[in-house]
């Protein structure tokens, strides 16, 4: 059986990738942590001033500046994740597209990939899933700084203990924005070496297990070294998940594959996707 190299992801769009998103968090929490005093300065000076309905609380109107201060914030990243998620999946495509054509020139199989409806919807939902991944992280770190702010105020703490906490809460997001690269990284490069060994006539993949976590799923210790049906995938027999599945599929799974060249069959290829020339070694 001969087998090609691990499809592996570029570590160079993953650091790239999460270079841009944490860096876009790391301003987003600096700018917070500068607006809290202001936000505090402006609530009691309006409260003396009676500019604000006086039925209004202070716990409401600082509610209400976090709001807004997250409105403009949820702008930028909206303005950020479409430019940044065509960035990332067309490098992706050439990254994956370049692996899968050096390991078939290895074997005396020269191909020239050419954009097709298959890869181009996968490009497509590639990059609808990283907007929507990038878009949601000003969001779910509005809820977390809501519930800081409110419990702070309720429990009659100063503008420096919320501070504090919302510090210990940075971590957070900076933390999910590695993972949104390291993961998507992985997946949309598996998807798109996939589709690409598929339209180049092979139909065999070997599971290659890759932890990415310090438990590994044991189901995919056990698919270590197996055969596979590239597009098929491989069933999982995990009780949450009973199901054939792909290469980086799951949530933070590292797994890879080699594609098994000598499945190679120039009958099975995407006539329409490549341009072939075979040279015997």
């Amino acid at each position: 059986m001969q087998k090609g190299a691990v499809v592996k992801p570029s570590s160079t769009i993953e650091r790239q990738y999460s270079a841009v998103l944490v860096a876009m968090v790391k301003r987003m929490n600096k700018e917070l942590l500068a607006e809290i005093p202001k936000a505090y300065a402006r609530r009691d000076d309006e409260f003396l001033s009676e500019e604000i309905a006086q039925d209004e609380s202070a716990a409401v109107w600082l509610r209400k500046y976090v709001n807004r201060f997250f409105s403009r914030w949820q702008k930028r990243f909206d303005k950020m994740a479409e430019a940044r998620a065509k960035w990332f999946t067309e490098q992706t495509e050439k990254a994956s597209t370049k692996q899968i054509k050096a390991m078939l020139k290895e074997s005396g199989i020269a191909i020239e990939f050419r954009t097709t409806k298959y890869v181009n919807n996968i490009l497509q939902a590639s990059m609808a899933e990283n907007v929507d991944l990038i878009k949601s992280i000003p969001a779910q770190e509005h809820d977390k700084v809501l519930g800081i702010v409110s419990r702070g105020i309720q429990a009659g703490n100063d503008q420096m203990f919320i501070k504090e906490e919302l510090q210990k809460q940075f971590g957070v997001p900076e933390k999910r924005a590695r993972l949104i690269a390291r993961d998507q990284s992985l997946k949309a490069m598996q998807s798109v070496a996939r589709a690409r060994a598929s339209e180049a006539g092979i139909k065999i993949g070997v599971w290659k297990h890759r932890s990415g976590s310090k438990v590994p799923r044991k189901s995919h210790l056990a698919m270590n070294g197996k055969e596979f049906e590239i597009e098929k995938g491989m069933f999982d027999p995990d009780p949450k998940v009973q199901r054939y599945i792909h290469c980086g599929e799951l949530i933070s799974c590292r797994c890879s594959f080699s594609p098994v060249l000598s499945s190679f069959d120039p009958n099975a290829m995407a006539k329409d996707s490549v341009t072939l020339t075979i040279s015997k070694k």
